[in-house]
């Protein structure tokens, strides 16, 4: 429902805030505008097809109407987190993603585990804490005077020319992250798809480390890029290339250490995903990579071309996915992994380039150091 309700367009709100020429709590506005013109034509579509998709989802209509409106709320605090982003405040930011998760799973324990409410328990509990603190963040972003509640239609044009071409790039984006899943279970049972999913869940530490520096450098970069020299182009090439070598460095430690922490982590009936998980924390490293390179084209609203690098890598990560696993079992699956990131990496990169020129290579030439 997210890539639909809001249209992702709160990465505009993030890149917008370093022009100058733009009004930001009218843009901020305008974007709240076009999250509820796009959640009503949600609904609307939910009215008339729900039942449809209700029974090929295998969930009850009502929640699929809930889902919509708390992917709605979720926007809203997409807006809040991206203004203290942008602004550098990082202790609000994680005060209130922390207390937002707190919140949200200690309701979802006491109406699982205490009303016995199932798997709705753990449904209200997201969606309870996500409508409380929508609801904080648009009155700290009112009270902070960053949202222009009249609608601007020219800003609201300029969110979905960025957020629309958006939308093939979220749903791809999910096509690669849950497509192991459901081959490895068609062809190896799910007993596979367990002990998989345990090397995902530990090498996802790789992909905290990531998002932490990309939260905080991006807008860093944005604000380089608002008043862009030929000095700071030099310096962000160099800089891109320490972080990925300080990707790579950080990832080949931590598989080390896992080897060794392993056993006592996961205990010897998941002790096989050893085998896969530095695949998977070098498919951490390469996505990774493919963000910070991807930030480029966001910034020049290009949000196409990272549709397109995602459905046609989405396309081939299934199918050798698909023909991996077949031949080698969870080892091919880890192997479709670590090579399609490496791809969606090196296409955005080259796209990159093409939108917004930086002169990669350069850093590379002698002349450079004389």
């Amino acid at each position: 429902m997210g890539a639909f309700t809001g249209l992702s367009v709160h990465g505009a709100v993030s890149v917008k805030y370093f022009d100058k020429e733009i009004d930001h709590p009218k843009f901020v506005g305008a974007s709240l505008m076009v999250l509820a013109g796009s959640t009503c034509l949600v609904l609307v579509f939910l009215l008339f097809a729900g039942d449809k998709l209700s029974e090929w989802i295998h969930l009850p209509k009502q929640w699929l109407i809930i889902a919509a409106v708390a992917s709605a709320a979720q926007f809203v605090i997409n807006i809040r987190l991206t203004m203290w982003q942008v602004q550098e405040q990082a202790i609000r930011y994680g005060f209130f993603q922390v207390t937002q998760t707190f919140f949200n799973l200690s309701l979802s324990l006491a109406l699982v585990f205490w009303m016995m409410m199932g798997w709705e328990g753990r449904a209200w509990g997201i969606v309870v804490a996500v409508f409380m603190f929508a609801g904080f963040a648009i009155i700290t972003l009112h009270k902070e005077r960053l949202v222009y509640w009249r609608g601007n239609k020219q800003y609201a044009n300029v969110a979905m020319r960025f957020g629309v071409p958006l939308i093939p790039h979220v749903i791809g984006g999910l096509v690669i992250v849950t497509a192991d899943r459901f081959i490895i279970a068609k062809i190896l049972g799910a007993d596979s798809v367990g002990i998989f999913a345990v090397a995902v869940q530990i090498s996802m530490v790789m992909n905290f480390l990531v998002d932490a520096m990309l939260k905080s450098y991006s807008p860093y970069l944005f604000r380089k890029l608002s008043l862009v020299t030929d000095k700071d182009k030099e310096y962000l090439v160099k800089s891109t290339y320490v972080i990925y070598v300080s990707f790579f460095i950080f990832s080949t430690f931590y598989i080390y250490v896992v080897n060794i922490l392993l056993p006592l982590l996961v205990g010897e009936r998941f002790s096989s995903s050893a085998t896969y998980i530095p695949w998977l924390v070098y498919s951490a490293m390469f996505s990774g990579m493919y963000y910070l390179v991807g930030l480029y084209i966001v910034y020049v609203g290009k949000t196409h071309v990272l549709s397109i690098v995602t459905v046609c890598v989405g396309l081939f990560h299934c199918l050798l996915l698909y023909y991996m696993v077949s031949i080698v079992g969870l080892l091919g699956a880890a192997k479709a992994t670590v090579v399609s990131s490496a791809l969606m990496f090196i296409l955005t990169w080259m796209f990159s380039a093409r939108v917004y020129p930086m002169n990669w290579m350069r850093v590379f030439k002698r002349n450079d150091y004389a």
